[in-house]
């Protein structure tokens, strides 16, 4: 299906991914209605979020390309993503560069238009979205949502829950303030980081302290290499659904309309906890 893409990734023969509708001309010559019903509180962040997750009211069109890749079974880190894209528009270059129509086409000569995420769809010079009916003043709300983080400092000592049960003494010991002098200021008999100080030691000799510097690294191997931060996240919950008209090549119709038909996965929008219905209607 994709011999280029086969060189490029050997893996691509066992997803059985067909991406060779990108090598074709981009003319939308099929029209289609596309119908999103929420069955969940959505939440839609379109970039880098800071300490709030501000979601958008509406989604995106490159939510709905993520959407949509995400029923085709288009799951590909950033990286190889972008080694596909180069070897797709490699290919169409060799196959259609010499058409003076295309010639200076973005689908040949630009990089793909990524959201603020960084997220950019192999879909975009071969579908274009309209909205046609959206509810624009949905009900909103913000809940705390936990963010899974990792970091080479400290923080994930105070961070997470969870951490290796032969710890428990010391971890006591670094919470405990001197009875004499329990005040903000002085400092628990075991204290952790990463400074000029601290020492590194053995899980032996951790279980045994009373007092010291004990330096991170030490730690690490005992916890998740993930913890938890809670975060404050905004939500809306539509009122009505979201319909589309979509105008795009005859082979991605069908493409989309085959897997919306049996999804690769859970279709979903924004956060994976979005859950929603689609409903595709290839327009005859």
């Amino acid at each position: 299906m994709n011999s280029f893409l086969d060189k490029l990734n050997p893996n691509l023969i066992d997803m059985k991914l067909d991406l060779s509708f990108f090598t074709e001309l981009p003319e939308l010559t099929r029209q289609a209605y596309l119908e999103i019903s929420a069955l969940a509180p959505l939440s839609m962040v379109s970039s880098q979020p800071g300490t709030y997750f501000r979601s958008e009211i509406r989604p995106t069109k490159h939510m709905i390309y993520g959407l949509l890749e995400n029923t085709l079974g288009w799951h590909f880190e950033d990286k190889f993503r972008l080694e596909v894209f180069k070897a797709l528009q490699k290919t169409a270059k060799k196959k259609h560069g010499k058409n003076s129509k295309y010639a200076d086409s973005p689908w040949l000569s630009s990089k793909p238009e990524a959201s603020g995420n960084g997220f950019f769809s192999l879909l975009q010079f071969h579908l274009s979205i309209k909205e046609q009916e959206v509810d624009h003043q949905p009900m909103t709300y913000d809940d705390l949502w936990s963010m899974q983080l990792r970091t080479k400092g400290d923080p994930f000592i105070g961070g997470s829950r969870n951490y290796d049960a032969r710890l428990e003494r010391l971890i006591t010991f670094s919470r405990t303030r001197p009875k004499e002098k329990n005040d903000k200021k002085s400092n628990p008999p075991v204290i952790f980081g990463d400074r000029k100080g601290f020492e590194t030691f053995s899980l032996k000799e951790l279980k045994s302290m009373t007092k010291g510097k004990v330096k991170t690294t030490s730690l690490k191997p005992f916890f998740p290499h993930y913890y938890s931060s809670p975060k404050f996240r905004g939500y809306v919950v539509p009122r009505s659904i979201y319909k589309y008209r979509v105008a795009c090549t005859d082979t991605l119709a069908k493409l989309i309309g085959k897997a919306i038909d049996l999804p690769a996965a859970p279709p979903y929008l924004g956060s994976n906890d979005g859950w929603v219905e689609i409903k595709w209607n290839n327009h005859e």
